[in-house]
């Protein structure tokens, strides 16, 4: 029990390695609608989390696509809702909007989950940091998100508060 748990925690280290560099250097940007991508990422993470109890708001604006590689982007997006869904338990409303401001794209994913504890706040980018049990989380998908978002010359915070949720707020020119 203790191996098939272990290993699944190693494949999951490597499922989130490979993803980071899965995209190749040479792979041009393309014009990313960021709706299309919020949609397909909400579509996968659900998939992905086997739940049927998760209720998505979708707020868009117009707004103007982004030179981007599809791929990176949409992984920034999963990464987010999957969590936000594991915050919650599969159990809850998840309310995604994205706008221009200032003519960037932004974009806010927010769960209604528990919240992240102000002790965790500081650490959450950080690579291998993870509130799940042992074999349960890596620790990089937010670390992944969060060089992703700077690669595009963007911004990723938070704003939590406990017992309420927490909302992440990306940034991309």
């Amino acid at each position: 029990e203790k191996v098939l748990e272990s290993s699944k925690h190693m494949a999951a280290i490597i499922q989130n390695l490979s993803g980071y560099s899965r995209s190749n250097a040479n792979d041009a940007y393309k014009n990313v609608s960021i709706p299309e991508r919020l949609d397909s990422s909400i579509e996968m993470a659900l998939l992905a989390s086997y739940s049927a109890d998760v209720v998505v708001e979708k707020h868009y604006a117009e707004q103007p696509s982004i030179k981007a590689k599809p791929e990176e982007i949409q992984q920034i997006f999963v990464n987010i809702i999957t969590n936000a869904v594991h915050a919650m338990n599969g159990k809850g409303r998840l309310i995604i909007s994205s706008e221009n401001i200032d003519g960037n794209n932004v974009v806010r994913i927010q769960d209604n989950g528990p919240g992240i504890k102000p002790e965790h706040r500081a650490k959450i980018f950080d690579p291998f940091f993870t509130t799940k049990e042992q074999g349960e989380g890596t620790g990089l998908g937010l670390n992944v998100v969060y060089k992703m978002v700077e690669k595009y010359g963007g911004d990723i915070r938070l704003e939590s508060e406990v017992g309420v949720g927490t909302p992440f707020i990306i940034t991309l020119p």
